[in-house]
């Protein structure tokens, strides 16, 4: 879909940059389209099929349609409502999560039926998709990079990290000390940094 809408708007070529599963799509992108992407940044990314849960989004994880379908209509909102704050903290730690995070940050949204829905699915499909792309890592020729939160409960680094480094002689990556998963909310400028730094080695 991200293809697609570059040909639309007539976007040549661009640096992909993906956090958690977008670090997925993000390597997708440059197996699928070489010629359009310049350089690849993956911060705290789903790189490999989870072998074990991801801390509190394991929940996520519902493959049957009926099941998932019925929790999203039911219960999923309430259940939000009572433990959202405990499964955000989660999800953040070590670091605190900004007071801002709900609203601007959009944390509120998680607690809509739809959003529930929709993070299931995606999580679901997701699996699938990386056992088939993880063989083709070695197909991707532009700089790539990992920049990691050492303390990352979501995600085990160490895995997601190896998975694109054993592929790709010239992938690099950072570890960021005391740092999480949500490293592009609260290492903003470490993050930063880290794209451009990427991107300057395909310049």
């Amino acid at each position: 879909m991200i293809l697609e809408w570059m040909d639309k708007e007539g976007i040549e070529c661009v640096s992909v940059a993906g956090h958690s599963m977008g670090g997925g799509v993000a390597l997708r992108m440059a197996i699928d389209a070489p010629s359009k992407i310049t350089s690849v940044s993956l911060l705290c990314p789903l790189t490999t099929p989870l072998k074990g849960g991801a801390g509190p989004l394991s929940v996520l994880y519902i493959p049957n349609e009926f099941v998932r379908s019925s929790v999203a209509k039911t219960i999923a909102s309430p259940l939000r409502a009572r433990l959202g704050r405990k499964q955000v903290a989660q999800i953040f730690h070590p670091e605190s999560v900004p007071a801002s995070f709900s609203v601007e940050g959009g944390g509120l949204l998680a607690l809509h039926s739809r959003s529930f829905y929709e993070g299931s699915r995606d999580t679901v499909s997701a699996q699938g998709s990386l056992y088939k792309q993880q063989t083709r890592y070695g197909e991707i020729q532009c700089p790539v990079g990992v920049l990691y939160g050492e303390k990352d409960t979501i995600l085990k680094p160490n895995e997601h990290i190896n998975a694109v480094t054993d592929a790709i002689d010239a992938a690099e990556y950072q570890i960021l000390p005391n740092a999480g998963h949500m490293i592009p909310v609260t290492q903003v400028q470490a993050c930063a940094d880290f794209i451009c730094a990427i991107d300057a080695k395909a310049r």
